[in-house]
């Protein structure tokens, strides 16, 4: 079933470009958040952003395992465009905002393939011990 950006939580806490303390921090706010399963994610805008940390100045990377609202994704792949040429695979880090040929959607959301696709990989992710580090992110919450 897809997955529509219209039926995501929408992100109200502090954000971080850390990682870890963004996912703790939404995982306060939304105990059902899990970083493997995208339908948990919440959606973060723009606005999100700039009231937490004010300008970003580019240097950042945009944190995993999250939906990030159109405006967010295009200014950011506007100052990196590189971001989608073969460093990593995109469409994993950021499943709604960038399809699985690594080019940026026009319509937030994941197909069921897409989201098949996200599983395997979070299987494979899971094998590393990436899941494991994330999730105990969350522990004695």
């Amino acid at each position: 079933m897809r997955i529509c950006w219209k039926d995501l939580p929408r992100f109200t806490g502090v954000f971080s470009f850390h990682e870890h303390d963004l996912w703790a921090t939404i995982k306060l706010k939304n105990s059902q958040y899990k970083v493997d399963e995208p339908a948990s994610w919440p959606l973060i805008t723009i606005d999100n952003i700039q009231k937490s940390c004010g300008m970003c100045t580019g240097d950042e990377q945009l944190t995993r395992f999250v939906a990030y609202g159109q405006t967010t994704m295009r200014k950011d792949l506007e100052m990196h465009p590189s971001r989608l040429r073969g460093q990593s695979p995109y469409c994993r880090r950021w499943p709604f905002n960038c399809s699985e040929t690594d080019k940026r959607k026009y319509q937030l959301d994941m197909t069921d393939r897409e989201q098949y696709a996200f599983a395997d990989y979070m299987q494979q992710l899971r094998q590393t011990g990436l899941v494991a580090v994330a999730e105990s992110t969350f522990n004695g919450m």
